[in-house]
């Protein structure tokens, strides 16, 4: 028997070079996943930061107009709060992990506007 586990739909960004990026949830253990596929290859793994204990839900995708870097926000579990958080991938690696949001409350499905 197999069992499956819901994932939340992945959202999709594609970078000039053709590269088109997706992030989804992983339900468990909860992450937030990762791939690219382009012309001649494609891979999947998970944004580092996120392959912990920490709740992770809701990412989002967008593509930064300055540099046209991919970019992730997402819901994280800081042990008290969900707050907001924040990865850029570069030369394939994800770095520039933060948070952007701080206080009481929880923060949940972040968007992303360029």
């Amino acid at each position: 028997m197999v069992a499956c586990l819901p994932v939340r739909a992945a959202t999709l960004v594609t970078t000039s070079d053709g590269r088109t990026y997706a992030v989804w949830e992983r339900r468990a253990p909860s992450a937030i996943a990762f791939s690219f596929t382009d012309a001649t290859e494609s891979a999947a793994g998970i944004i580092p930061v996120t392959d912990d204990v920490a709740r992770d839900t809701s990412p989002a995708l967008a593509l930064d107009p300055r540099t046209g870097s991919v970019v992730a926000v997402w819901s994280r579990f800081d042990g008290s709060y969900f707050k907001i958080a924040y990865a850029r991938l570069e030369s394939g690696i994800w770095v520039d992990f933060h948070y952007l949001t701080f206080g009481r409350g929880n923060d949940a499905l972040p968007r992303l506007g360029s």
